[in-house]
């Protein structure tokens, strides 16, 4: 087994997740489940192998340095304890950097032959404000790109006259061209210390692609609402992950990073490898009571 349980279910819960969970098409995930030592460089996680769903290794991606490294324990989400560890941005500085990480494929939203009529992605996220107090630029950033094309990113971002306004903090949606109308936002300003589980869904929208951000905070882990929305202009293509952040005194922290072609692909459930073991616990319990 390549990691250990990243959370623990009820058992009635546990089993309705495996059922779910066997037509899922998870394509991707990223757990940040490792042995190295805390503080240890997140490029240096996976050492280069193709783990699932992922072409390589993350890697630093600007000429500035960053540091992102895996520390323990991981994030928490509504409730459910978590093992094995998180990726946490601790960025002294006043350049934006990011770390990347390629998909193992190319995926394309769209209309066309071989494309996707939906695409999700869900991470967990907490952060710890802007820390200075100046009201300076501050961003957290996760990103779905095309290469060095950025698609869409989702996450904070004040920068300059947002700060102190009705829009300070809150999760947001930016389109990947500067061309393109403002952020769009979700109204729900995240909150230092909390941590929330994002999700992105990408679908065909006549010949555009429609992009959601959804945002479920602490003991709530209904899906809800679309809080924010923006329409990118054609199909839209990306092949990478990207994590940024930006501001002295800033900690950012991303876990449980999933690709799929549904919600049920991408919420908070087991990681991959561990279903094949609530499934034989399963098997155990119903021979148990056979018995």
């Amino acid at each position: 087994m390549e990691s250990i349980m990243k959370h623990t279910f009820a058992s009635a819960f546990a089993a309705g997740m495996v059922a779910t969970s066997a037509s899922a098409a998870t394509l991707a995930y990223e757990g940040f489940d490792t042995t190295q030592a805390d503080g240890t460089n997140l490029p240096t996680v996976q050492g280069g192998d193709t783990s699932f769903g992922w072409g390589d290794q993350w890697r630093f991606n600007a000429a500035n340095t960053l540091g992102i490294t895996v520390d323990s324990p991981g994030l928490e989400f509504g409730g459910l304890p978590t093992a094995g560890k998180l990726a946490s941005s601790n960025f002294d500085g006043n350049s934006a950097g990011q770390y990347r990480r390629e998909l193992d494929a190319s995926y394309t939203v769209g209309t066309g032959t071989g494309e996707r009529g939906e695409m999700w992605a869900s991470w967990l996220t907490t952060w710890s404000g802007n820390g200075d107090g100046t009201g300076g630029n501050a961003l957290q950033w996760f990103k779905l790109n095309n290469g060095n094309t950025e698609v869409i990113s989702a996450g904070i971002n004040n920068w300059g006259g947002v700060r102190g306004t009705a829009l300070e903090d809150q999760w947001r949606l930016a389109p990947g061209s500067a061309s393109d109308p403002q952020d769009s936002f979700t109204g729900v300003v995240a909150e230092p210390g909390e941590d929330y589980q994002l999700s992105l869904r990408l679908s065909a929208s006549g010949s555009d692609t429609l992009v959601e951000l959804f945002v479920n905070s602490d003991d709530d882990r209904t899906l809800g609402s679309a809080l924010a929305t923006h329409t990118l202009t054609g199909a839209a293509t990306f092949d990478q992950v990207r994590l940024q952040t930006q501001q002295t005194n800033i900690t950012a922290e991303w876990d449980e990073i999933r690709i799929g072609e549904s919600f049920s692909d991408v919420g908070l459930v087991p990681e991959p490898s561990s279903l094949a073991l609530l499934g034989l616990g399963g098997l155990f319990i119903a021979r148990r009571r056979r018995g």
